[in-house]
């Protein structure tokens, strides 16, 4: 089968016409790559696709077939079922009542031929809003001045800025993506080339605002933060050494003198985070013991893996695996009290939150999500009049998986808005 054929066959196109009307082919060693790297494309026996969606509005779904009649169906979500019935035609008619969200559909024939899938429950319309047009402060959090921060923008500069979008009359504050990226590359600063679109960056914790920490665990950290101030760049570099110097000293004092009550919320942030959280603990350390990206690490830590995490949890690294959840802790309750105070202030966005739409192939996304990630392959946009080189985005996302959902739910924990990415291959 030649290469067009295959490309067909996967859903890839060979050639497009660019901004300046003229036609592009792909080269044939460029589409060879691109096929060789997607999986083959699964069969479906009694559905049409990879997720089934179903709107409030249509009650029913046709199906492809129903094989061996009757074909029982049942949905599930959250472990428990949900609905179930069976068909003799090629269409389910949905129940009345389902609740919205993510469900497992599962469909078996009268042979025991089954099939599973994800299944949709989305409203009829998005929403809509609750109120007229309004107007947000936007910012880039890094580059907000402050007498007080470390060298970049952090979340106490973010709580006065939403009192001064307040006084201004804005409906919330616009800021650029806060997913992590890599503490020991501090030089790679974009936001939109993260670690993880799932947990947040620490350098923008204000560290003075962890209860444990206190000027004397880092005696040079006003002097230090009072000249990075100064530049009119972010000093990168000398501003992480210092913020996870500070990070350091907070979690150690933290360690041994933290109240029960601080512990006790602690210890439920991890419970209601895990597994991912836990596992983005053990991601870092591994990434800092072996120093290379993690399709180089040793072949057990290659994928990951729940019962080698918990014995690296429970080794000679369990305080390196609890000073990464405490330091998301951290800055995911002071992001939290950014929101909290919109909402007492009475804004009708608050924070809306931007979402990078790749990640980096070496980070902790890639490497938990490899069935839905491609490392091999990069998702962009082709050069136009605006942008003489295109862009590149980060790997893209296969179909086999959809992770989208946990992205959109962690960084929307914060937001009363979200500029998300919505395009098919990073749902």
């Amino acid at each position: 089968m030649d290469l067009l054929a295959q490309a067909r066959i996967k859903g890839v196109q060979s050639e497009f016409i660019d901004a300046l009307g003229k036609l592009r082919v792909t080269d044939p060693v460029a589409l060879k790559s691109i096929l060789d790297a997607l999986p083959e494309k699964r069969v479906y026996r009694f559905v049409s696709g990879p997720v089934v969606v179903r709107a409030l509005g249509h009650p029913r779904t046709e199906l492809a077939t129903i094989g061996a009649p009757p074909l029982k169906w049942k949905l599930a979500a959250k472990g428990e079922v949900t609905a179930e019935g069976e068909t003799r035609e090629p269409v389910i008619a949905w129940p009345a009542g389902l609740p919205l969200g993510y469900h497992r559909l599962t469909l078996t024939d009268a042979e025991g031929v089954t099939e599973e899938v994800p299944m949709i429950v989305a409203p009829e319309r998005a929403f809509g809003g609750d109120f007229d047009r309004g107007w947000l402060l936007a910012v880039q959090l890094y580059s907000v001045r402050s007498d007080r921060n470390w060298g970049i923008g952090d979340f106490t500069d973010l709580a006065d800025l939403v009192r001064l979008a307040k006084q201004l009359g804005a409906d919330g504050v616009g800021l650029n993506p806060l997913h992590v990226l890599f503490d020991d590359h501090p030089a790679d600063c974009s936001p939109y080339s993260p670690n993880s679109r799932l947990f947040l960056n620490p350098l923008y914790i204000d560290v003075e605002a962890i209860p444990e920490f206190s000027a004397d665990l880092v005696p040079d950290a006003a002097a230090t933060a009072a000249r990075l101030r100064q530049g009119d760049r972010v000093p990168y570099a000398d501003m992480a050494a210092l913020k996870w110097l500070g990070l350091r000293a907070a979690f150690d004092s933290f360690v041994t003198t933290a109240s029960a009550a601080r512990r006790k919320a602690f210890d439920a942030f991890r419970a209601a985070r895990a597994p991912l959280l836990s596992r983005f603990a053990c991601f870092e350390v591994l990434r800092h013991r072996f120093t290379a990206p993690w399709w180089e690490w040793p072949v057990e830590w290659q994928q990951p893996d729940e019962a080698k995490c918990a014995s690296l949890r429970n080794g000679p690294d369990k305080r390196e695996v609890e000073f990464v959840e405490f330091v998301q802790w951290t800055a995911d309750s002071q992001l939290h009290a950014a929101k909290e105070l919109a909402s007492q202030l009475g804004m009708r966005v608050g924070l809306y939150l931007d979402v990078a739409v790749g990640v980096q192939s070496n980070g902790f996304d890639a490497w938990n999500e490899q069935m839905a990630i491609s490392r091999h392959l990069a998702v962009g946009a082709p050069p136009d009049v605006l942008n003489t080189i295109g862009q590149d985005w980060g790997p893209c996302r296969l179909q086999r998986r959809r992770p989208g959902s946990a992205i959109l739910r962690a960084v929307r924990r914060h937001a009363g808005g979200l500029d998300a990415p919505c395009r098919r291959d990073q749902a």
